[in-house]
């Protein structure tokens, strides 16, 4: 089982971001009441609003901690690949040269020059991206027109349904404009995923069975009918307080009045979206709002907060997930936002020296291919690799295990 010091955070300058249970007050936290600040046992309305804040806050601790550790890693990380993929470019063209140069002489067999042949066609392949002159002549050699074509309507059928299956996760009041690139593509699916906005979701499903209304179930549907009012006049209250007191036209310094109308701004948004604790932190910022006055709130204020707060913690732990996906995109393997630093930086030194080995290959293979001696051997060595690597996969697509 992980240790604790295994998901140790650390912020952009290295500096270790404290767990959840032991981080320093954020502004919402400093609204969590405590027994001193009511000199009594806390009441189960006030210990479950604590709870939600404490919820939301690890939330937003981790969002924030995961979107520094991408652009801690992402860019360094970018740059290294493509420095190591640019060399393997230039080794793979280098031997593609080299293998239609042997076929040129007549040191190989007909049989041995079938197996260069055939590797020389598969390899082409893997530099399409390079649009470099001399290897896409070398195209037009080992594949015919007719075979190009293929290759190009199969991609944009590819691409089409690409496009589709994104499009099918909007609305059909909200299609945009979607990119050709297959990996913007892939990117926007799979925040459409997170999202959880394909077409229907969300939506109660029709019962075909009828449901008895006993008078238990009309007192539970009309308590929770007015919660949800208690709340919304909560919500209206606490903006029109913070309202009042941001209001810029009231501010007589050019400097203050900036600064309200940027908040102000903000606590728009936030009611508009129903964010309570965008509001709070706010309140937080401009009043005397604190946990002492939180804990002069009657019960039912607070529990009409918590409906609140409670409604807010889907969408964070949605983003949360979607920010994961995200990360999972840029870093190339499966990121969580409790992985501490030393964990990413492993996955991302796997992939450096993954990389790195296939350079060492290819450099191998380049040295013996340069000795027209080596070349029959070579060839040999080819054939005898592609048989594992198809014995290993016939054994595979024999499961389950």
């Amino acid at each position: 089982m992980p240790t604790k010091a295994a998901f140790e955070q650390t912020d952009l300058f290295g500096q270790p971001i404290p767990h959840p249970e032991e981080a320093p007050q954020a502004p919402l936290q400093a609204l969590r009441v405590t027994p001193a600040h009511t000199g009594r046992k806390l009441s189960p309305a006030q210990q479950s609003f604590n709870k939600l804040l404490s919820r939301i806050h690890n939330v937003t601790v981790m969002l924030q901690a995961l979107d520094e550790r991408v652009h801690k890693f992402q860019g360094p990380h970018q740059q290294a690949m493509a420095a190591l993929r640019s060399q393997a470019d230039g080794q793979l063209k280098a031997m593609l040269l080299l293998l239609h140069g042997h076929l040129q002489t007549r040191h190989v067999s007909k049989a041995q020059r079938r197996d260069l042949s055939q590797m020389v066609a598969d390899l082409l392949l893997q530099t399409e991206h390079l649009q470099d002159p001399e290897l896409l002549a070398l195209f037009d050699l080992y594949y015919s027109k007719k075979e190009q074509a293929q290759w190009a309507q199969d991609e944009a059928e590819d691409i089409q349904a690409l496009r589709d299956l994104v499009q099918a996760t909007f609305a059909a009041d909200e299609q945009p404009d979607l990119p050709d690139d297959p990996d913007a593509l892939m990117a926007l699916l799979m925040q459409r995923i997170a999202l959880n906005k394909g077409p229907g979701e969300g939506q109660a499903q029709p019962t075909r069975r009828k449901r008895r209304k006993n008078t238990r179930q009309q007192q539970a549907a009309e308590q929770a009918e007015q919660e949800l009012l208690d709340a919304k006049t909560t919500l209206r209250t606490l903006y029109r307080q913070l309202a009042s007191a941001l209001h810029p036209d009231r501010e007589s310094d050019p400097e203050e009045r900036t600064r309200k109308t940027e908040l102000m701004s903000q606590a728009n948004a936030a009611y508009e979206r129903q964010d309570l604790a965008t509001l709070l932190k706010l309140q937080l910022q401009t009043t005397a709002l604190d946990a002492e006055a939180i804990s002069r709130m009657a019960d039912e204020k607070l529990h009409s907060m918590g409906t609140l707060l409670k409604q807010q913690l889907p969408t964070l732990e949605a983003e949360l997930q979607q920010s994961e996906l995200r990360a999972s995109h840029a870093l190339g393997f499966q990121v969580s936002a409790k992985h501490a630093d030393h964990v990413i930086e492993r996955e991302l030194q796997t992939q450096q020296d993954e990389l790195r080995h296939h350079l060492k290959l290819l450099q191998a293979d380049l040295d013996r291919l340069r000795d027209p001696a080596e070349i029959k051997d070579w060839i040999k060595t080819q054939r005898r690799m592609a048989k594992q690597q198809a014995a290993l996969e016939e054994w595979i697509d024999m499961g389950p295990w």
